[in-house]
């Protein structure tokens, strides 16, 4: 039972650890010697005795030089990884040590190799060597009040090669201690980095990039609201020094731009060579608008502007501000030419802060801001001249239309003449033969004298009425009848001369809201039309024309009808284009018909021809007393 017992402790040794072994061995030894003692010391006890520690010894031995070629073979993979891993750190990293002042006193040659430094050139020097002023004092303190406190420091430096070439790294720096636990030397460990600093410096510059584009979107929106804002205004019917103080608020008023809310815009003087007139300002001082009412071009910056045709810039009031006076206060300007095509238009002054910075951004905004302006003056001013070119066309159609109803009004003004002329003469005789004269007669005559005088004072009123411009006259209720009558007054004579019969169909209680004069040259236009188109034509009814005018609808409609030949259908939409005439060369403008339309279209009117039953018909429809005013009131 023993040997089987010691048969299954011996299998079992060969699971065991070694410690755990040669206790089991111990064991079994015990027991033997305990055997032993009790069989009295038998040679058989001793010698087994002696061979279980013999056995002992040799497995003992065995197992430690198992353990120790293991211990062998293990180092040697130890060793192995550690030269590898040697070898990496030396190619990925750059390692310095210097003592406890920072002077290098070792480097790997990884950063011999990326510094461009030999060790000779390195050691004995700082890293001020290497340093490329990127990193404040107060970084390289930081980090040397860090690891004089035996701390760990990491942080990121950009160095500079020896070429002058930037590399960035990734440091670990850490304090050395010796037996003392005194720091005797620092060791940095460095990761280059610098592929990843420029590729983040290229995100950045990316990311900024796109900044910059949201920016300048941001940017030009507002400055085209600006300019639509600007344009806008140009469509109002204000007159242009009121367009300008409505632009210069908007540009005063802009938020986003770092200005006072001061400015001026001079336009150049129409009157005067080279020489600005202002127009429109905001909040200048009082003094300064006398002083600037006229500005020379080269006085002052404004002047400057105008002369150079640039945008001058000021930070302060300096030697080129010629104009000043007691109590001006500290400011800085934009003076920005306005120009369209080349050609000055004026120019546009804002006020800045004392010391303002230029900028690139204003100037090209407030540029911007320039060009539409000049746009909006420019068309101003073109407008203006065509309203004067127009007022002479149609001062000069109103000219033309009295030269051919001349004849006409000479008749007119004839026959009262007539009859002063020969109740004069018969007083005159009266008087001669100093007969006794009929009192009864007398003041008959004299009636008929001062009837024909009234006449003529009539018709000679209503010529200066109608030869003058009326389209500033105010609009007023005009009974339509009247008016028509007293049109009528310049033109009877023609009628009677050419034979054609006039017939009016005019509700007398009809009136309309206008402007007397135009509607009474449109009047005339319309009735010097049909008498041209029935002169020398041959029908068979007697040539005549109607005038008809009648409330309907809101509307008051005016129809002047002739029996006439009329206009072809294929021309009939062209006869309202100014210069468009059927008439013979040298007979009429040819702007009558453009001129009457106009008129009628201000009225908020319309103006139409139509050939019915061998009949030609011009309808005016004006709106209404009640709709006219209400629209006026709008």
């Amino acid at each position: 039972m023993f040997r089987s017992t010691l048969k299954d402790i011996l299998l079992d040794i060969k699971s065991q650890k070694i410690f755990g072994f040669i206790t089991v061995i111990n064991v079994v030894s015990l027991v033997c010697l305990i055997l032993s003692i009790y069989n009295n010391f038998s040679f058989r006890w001793v010698t087994s005795i002696g061979i279980i520690f013999g056995i002992t010894v040799i497995l003992i031995l065995y197992k430690l030089i198992n353990i120790i070629t293991k211990i062998h073979s293990h180092k040697l993979a130890l060793d192995t990884k550690i030269n590898n891993l040697e070898k990496a750190l030396a190619e990925s990293t750059l390692v310095s040590q210097t003592d406890i002042y920072g002077t290098i006193i070792g480097v790997n040659e990884r950063f011999c190799k990326i510094s461009q430094y030999t060790s000779d050139e390195l050691i004995g020097q700082s890293h001020n060597i290497v340093r490329s002023g990127e990193h404040s004092k107060e970084y390289y303190k930081e980090m040397w009040a860090t690891i004089k406190e035996g701390k760990v420091w990491k942080g990121e430096f950009k160095n500079k090669k020896k070429d002058g070439s930037f590399y960035w790294v990734d440091a670990t720096i850490s304090p050395i201690f010796n037996s003392k636990h005194e720091i005797e030397s620092y060791i940095a460990v460095r990761f280059d980095i610098t592929d990843r600093k420029q590729a983040e410096e290229q995100l950045k510059r990316k990311q900024q990039s796109l900044v910059d584009v949201r920016n300048q979107l941001d940017q030009s929106l507002k400055q085209e609201k600006v300019v639509s804002d600007i344009l806008e205004i140009s469509s109002k019917p204000f007159s242009l020094k009121d367009k300008l103080l409505e632009t210069l608020d908007i540009i005063l008023k802009l938020s986003w731009l770092p200005i006072q809310p001061q400015g001026a815009i001079f336009l150049v003087d129409k009157t005067q060579s080279e020489t600005l007139s202002l127009e429109a300002q905001i909040n200048l001082a009082e003094p300064l608008t006398k002083l600037c009412h006229k500005v020379k071009f080269g006085h002052c910056l404004c002047g400057a502007a105008a002369k150079e045709k640039q945008i001058m810039f000021a930070s302060c009031i300096d030697d080129r501000h010629h104009i000043r006076f007691d109590g001006i206060q500290p400011h800085g300007h934009y003076n920005i030419p306005l120009i369209f095509r080349g050609k000055l238009l004026g120019v546009m002054v804002i006020y800045l802060e004392h010391g303002h910075k230029k900028s690139r951004t204003e100037m090209d905004s407030l540029l911007l801001f320039s060009r539409a302006i000049a746009q909006m003056i420019e068309g101003a001013l073109t407008l203006e001249a065509l309203e004067k070119e127009r007022s002479k066309l149609i001062q000069s159609s109103k000219m033309s239309t009295l030269g051919e109803m001349a004849g006409g009004i000479s008749h007119e003004l004839n026959n009262p003449l007539a009859i002063i002329k020969g109740y004069a003469s018969i007083m005159k005789k009266q008087s001669q033969m100093n007969a006794h004269v009929d009192s009864i007669l007398v003041k008959s005559m004299t009636e008929k004298i001062e009837s024909g005088v009234n006449r003529m004072s009539l018709i000679i009123d209503g010529l200066r009425n109608f030869a003058r411009d009326g389209e500033q006259d105010q609009f007023t209720q005009t009974n339509l009848l009247d008016l028509i009558q007293e049109t009528l007054s310049f033109c009877k004579g023609r009628f009677a001369k050419s034979d054609v019969s006039l017939k009016l169909e005019i509700d007398p209680d009809v009136n309309i809201y206008c402007q007397p004069v135009q509607i009474s040259q449109v009047l005339l236009n319309l009735l010097n039309n049909s008498l041209d188109a029935l002169d020398g034509h041959s029908r068979e009814a007697h040539p005549n024309v109607t005038i008809r005018g009648i409330e309907q609808d809101k509307c008051v409609n005016i129809t002047v009808v002739d029996n006439g030949p009329g206009v072809k259908k294929e021309i009939s939409e062209k006869i309202f284009e100014p210069f468009f005439t059927t008439k013979e060369i040298g007979k009429g403008t040819g702007l009558g018909l453009s001129i009457s339309l106009g008129i009628i279209e201000s009225h908020s009117g319309l103006l139409t021809y139509n050939r019915n039953n061998g009949q030609s018909e011009f309808n005016i429809s004006l709106p209404s007393i009640a709709y006219a005013r209400k629209n006026a009131s709008l």
